[in-house]
């Protein structure tokens, strides 16, 4: 290990839902969150050569979620 290294990751991306039976008080939805990143391990004086990595992400779930008021969901 470098002494003074660090990590400077960065991402961006979005988010997608599906939402199956949204007026009955119990429905479930399946969210998918997406995107693309960089991870660099740097040095604050100089570039030490400790590598750039490039990724994909993506995040499926599964909620269950409860209709409390008109606007107002719980999920879990």
């Amino acid at each position: 290990m470098v002494p003074n290294s660090y990590m400077d990751p960065w991402s961006v991306g979005g988010f997608v839902e599906h939402t199956l039976l949204t007026k009955k008080i119990v429905h479930v939805s399946f969210p998918i969150n997406f995107g693309y990143g960089e991870a660099e391990s740097d040095d604050e004086v100089r570039d030490v050569g400790l590598g750039l990595a490039y990724f994909l992400l993506a995040g499926p779930a599964a909620l269950l979620d409860f209709n409390l008021q008109k606007y107002v969901r719980f999920n879990i």
